[in-house]
């Protein structure tokens, strides 16, 4: 399984993922930025689109795992935080950015302990900043080297 993620500039230049590197593996939770949600019965699954800031379409049963947590959608194989989802139990078709969630998914996080599956080991294939043009890094910038006008982009996979 391969993807790409938006890691955002703030979490970098606060410390959240200081450590990422090319090559290495890393914990993930993501969290799913809608431009759309439909309701209805679709079956679970994603897809990706673009390659400058990719559009990802995931499909899947809204959870709420508890009523002190956000909506999630269990896309089979993604389970991301759905910001703005339909109730708990609908289907839902969204198409937005998949983004790095460290906060709601870290280990002393609402939702890990609830749904240990949302967060998974993945290898680092690539990170990109993408600004006027890409540029490859090895390694994530130090916090003092964030561009706050660029989108950092992860290339993930897993076996």
């Amino acid at each position: 399984m391969h993807l790409v993620t938006v890691l955002p500039a703030w979490m970098i230049a606060d410390g959240e993922y200081g450590d990422l590197a090319v090559g290495r593996a890393a914990e993930f939770g993501f969290a799913l930025e809608p431009e759309s949600v439909d309701v209805g019965a679709f079956p679970p699954g994603f897809a990706q689109s673009g390659d400058r800031v990719p559009v990802t379409t995931i499909s899947g049963s809204v959870l709420r795992p508890s009523s002190q947590t956000p909506t999630i959608v269990d896309a089979g194989t993604l389970m991301p935080v759905l910001h703005g989802a339909a109730p708990s139990g609908d289907g839902v078709l969204a198409r937005g950015r998949l983004v790095v969630e460290p906060l709601l998914w870290s280990s002393d996080g609402v939702l890990w302990p609830l749904l240990p599956d949302g967060v998974r080991l993945w290898s680092v294939d690539r990170i990109r900043e993408v600004a006027t043009d890409s540029t490859d890094l090895d390694i994530s910038p130090a916090v003092s080297e964030v561009d706050h006008d660029a989108v950092y982009l992860l290339d993930l996979s897993r076996p």
